[in-house]
Formats: structure tokens, C-alpha cells, sequence
């Protein structure tokens, strides 16, 4: 018995599953019909969850053309894996995390010449959660400040497709794939392949369905409550208290991010019902775009304030 038919023999019995590697390639490519891009498919490593002070010990990036009315990957026109010696020995948490050691990452240092070259060519960045990747790019090197940015995580919806789990792990799996998870080059190969997969039930892929994502804005809505009240809106969910030290925010107020206008919407229609029992409520509402979301300290957001329901509405 030859190795494809033992496998389609393990296939139909129901007690077994069988996993594929991800493949670290793109079928050949396509002709280019219509108006192309390039993406930064990216992921780090790190010393810990710090944004502010640890340090990116691996990264991973792979530059991709694909076409814009489609989400269709065309070419892989670039790729770099960086390794960098943080000067300090790492944790056990992030040794086995990761499989790296001080021994791997000793005299080691990312080619920034490289990095910058990779990150100047692509008009979209990808991360699977920019909110963890672009603070500590942008850190490290400046030129991801003026980039756009887009999150599998939080722009793709999942669970409308039929996962069960945003995890980039569970995703490849219920795809029927298995790869060496952790290590940033892998994880963006892994990436690569999700965002090729076409998603019940719109019959579009999963970069398709991130582009239009990220073209959209995002918002944030900031307001204060009396102290009797918070528990109503934490009820609500997704606030972040503020205690006053970032002054774009009221002062001991509440912070929330929407991913869309009518995600505001119905968080505003919650709050009015909810936590001021139908009265009018004043709060702050900011806009955020591609370039704006996920930084570490986006300065270029005006908080503007609102009156809700508007008078008159």
C-alpha cells in the first residue's frame, strides 16, 4: 500500500483525523488582473507582554502582492526572519513559548536596513493582534508609525465563518493543517494561509473580507458616570477605566473601542437604555482609521464631544 492510499484509508475511518503541514509557499502565481497591493504579513517574538519595555527577540515578515477587488494572494515577492539578543536572559515562560534560548539568540541582530525596506514597500500592514505587534515595531523601528495597519483577530469574523476560536492554532487545525506555532516566520506563513481561505458564508476570502475591514473607520467612545452607575456599564462590556494621566480622555471616565459605526450605534442605544434610563447623555467620541489603530500612543486622535440622543433625533 502506497502512502496516499494508506492515507485515504485513515481519512474515511471516523475515529481518526488526518493534518496537513502549512504550506510554506504560494501556489504559482496568478496573472494580475485588475489593481494590485502589497501586505506585510508580520509577528514577533518577545521578551514579555510589555509594550513599553520589553524587547522583540524574533521577527517574522513576509511581503505578499495580492489583488485588491478580490483578496486573492498573488506572489510572494519578499520574505526576512530576524533573531536579536535582548541582552538579558530570557524567562522560562518565554523560552518555552517560543523554543528559543539564550544560546540562539546570543551576538544575534535584526537587519534594520532590511526590516525598513519590507515595511517602505507594502501600503498594509497584517498581524494576527496588531495590538500586541505594531507597539513594539513601531518601537523598534519608527517607519511602522506611518503605516496602516490591519488585525485577523479583531477584523474578521470568525465565528460567522464557523470557527469556534480566533486563535491562529484552532484556525489552521479546523482548516485540517497543523504548523510549528510560535516562531515568527512559521506563524506568518500560517497567517498567509487563513487569510487564503474562502469563509462561509459570503463566499469571500478572509483577506478579502480584513481589506474591507480595514478600509473602514473605527471609533472611541469615552464618557463618565456616577460611581452607582459603572456596574450598568460594565454590564454593557468592553471599558477600560481612565484615571485622568492621558488628558485626549475625561478625567475618571470610561473608555470603549467599536469596531464600526454600528457597533457604536448599539453600544450608545445600551448605555442610553441601560445606565442613564432613556435621559440624554453627554460623552466623547473619537474616529480612528487604518493608521491610527493599534499605536502605542495614537496622538492624531481628536476626541470630539457629543450629546446622545442628538437634540432634536
Amino acid at each position: 500500500m502506497n502512502t496516499p492510499e494508506a492515507l485515504q484509508l485513515i481519512a474515511a475511518d471516523p475515529e481518526f483525523r488526518i493534518l496537513r503541514r502549512v504550506p510554506e509557499r504560494l501556489p504559482a502565481p496568478s496573472v494580475p488582473d485588475g489593481e494590485t497591493g502589497l501586505a506585510l504579513i508580520v509577528d514577533t517574538e518577545t521578551t514579555g507582554m510589555d509594550k513599553w519595555h520589553d524587547q522583540i527577540i524574533e521577527v517574522g515578515m513576509l511581503l505578499v502582492r495580492y489583488r485588491r477587488d478580490t483578496g486573492e494572494w498573488l506572489a510572494l515577492e519578499d520574505q526576512y526572519d530576524g533573531l536579536e539578543d535582548p541582552g538579558q536572559p530570557l524567562s522560562r515562560v518565554v523560552q518555552t513559548v517560543t523554543g528559543l534560548t539564550d544560546a540562539d539568540l546570543a551576538g544575534q541582530r535584526m537587519d534594520d536596513a532590511r526590516v525598513d525596506s519590507l515595511a517602505r514597500q507594502a501600503d498594509l500592514v497584517i498581524a494576527h493582534n496588531a495590538a500586541f505587534d505594531r507597539p513594539f515595531l513601531a518601537r523598534r523601528w519608527p517607519v511602522f508609525d506611518d503605516k496602516s495597519f490591519a488585525c485577523s483577530v479583531n477584523e474578521i469574523d470568525w465565528m460567522e465563518a464557523g470557527f469556534t476560536s480566533a486563535k491562529l492554532e484552532l484556525l489552521v487545525y479546523h482548516c485540517g493543517y497543523f504548523y510549528d506555532s510560535h516562531r515568527a516566520l512559521n506563524d506568518c506563513w500560517a497567517l498567509l494561509f487563513m487569510l487564503g481561505q474562502v469563509l462561509a458564508p459570503r463566499g469571500e476570502t478572509a483577506l478579502a473580507a480584513l481589506l474591507q475591514s480595514a478600509d473602514k473607520p473605527s471609533f472611541l467612545l469615552n464618557l463618565q458616570v456616577r460611581f452607582d452607575d459603572k456596574d450598568k456599564l460594565k454590564a454593557i462590556g468592553g471599558f477600560q477605566w481612565q484615571d485622568g494621566a492621558d488628558t485626549r480622555y475625561l478625567p475618571k471616565s470610561w473608555l470603549r473601542r467599536c469596531k464600526d459605526k454600528t457597533e457604536l450605534r448599539a453600544v450608545l442605544d445600551s448605555i442610553h437604555a441601560q445606565v442613564f434610563g432613556g435621559r440624554s447623555f453627554p460623552c466623547h467620541i473619537g474616529k480612528l482609521t487604518a493608521l491610527e489603530r493599534y499605536a502605542l500612543d495614537p496622538q492624531t486622535v481628536r476626541m470630539r464631544p457629543y450629546d446622545f440622543p442628538a437634540p432634536g433625533a
